[in-house]
């Protein structure tokens, strides 16, 4: 783990998207661009390390600007998970067996002078939020959500309303 400091304005906020899902990654990296061009804002992206190749996530995360900063956390062990575990567990054993490395990320932030304001985390990584208590940090839940699982939660209601109706 590598941190390095900057001069930077005075607004740090930690992005700490969940391990495997690109689809995840993305809306985080989007969300860090418009904090940075519209807030004056600094961004530390923290990224778990799945034990995969991280190529993909790398790649995504080249060419971002200079006020964003991104932090790998060390692969984390997955002895005693089952070869065929569902993603989501993966995921889960993946962020609490990384709790140690954020909690050390944190740590040196905050040494540098540059803990995060808020830590922002997915539904995926909510775990986290407790750490962010032990920081006295405040941390923000980003829902990302895909357009169909949207429209469906907003036209639930009436289509709920249509078959009660009848």
């Amino acid at each position: 783990m590598e941190v390095t400091q900057r001069s930077q304005p005075p607004h740090n906020i930690a992005l700490l998207p969940p391990p495997t899902f690109l689809v995840h990654l993305i809306p985080f990296i989007e969300l860090a661009k418009k904090l940075v061009f519209h807030h004056n804002c600094t961004i530390t992206l923290i990224i778990l390390d799945d034990g995969s190749s991280m190529k993909p996530q790398k790649s995504l995360l080249q060419g971002l600007p200079t006020a964003i900063n991104t932090v790998y956390l060390p692969p984390s062990p997955t002895d005693g998970v089952p070869e065929n575990a569902r993603a989501e567990l993966l995921v889960s054993v993946h962020l609490t067996r990384s709790f140690p490395a954020l909690r050390d990320t944190l740590t040196s932030l905050k040494q540098l002078g540059n803990l995060a304001a808020t830590l922002v985390v997915d539904l995926f990584t909510i775990d986290t939020i407790d750490i962010a208590k032990q920081f006295e940090i405040p941390a923000y839940l980003f829902h990302v959500i895909a357009t169909n699982e949207l429209s469906l939660s907003v036209l639930l209601p009436k289509l709920d309303e249509s078959c009660t109706s009848e």
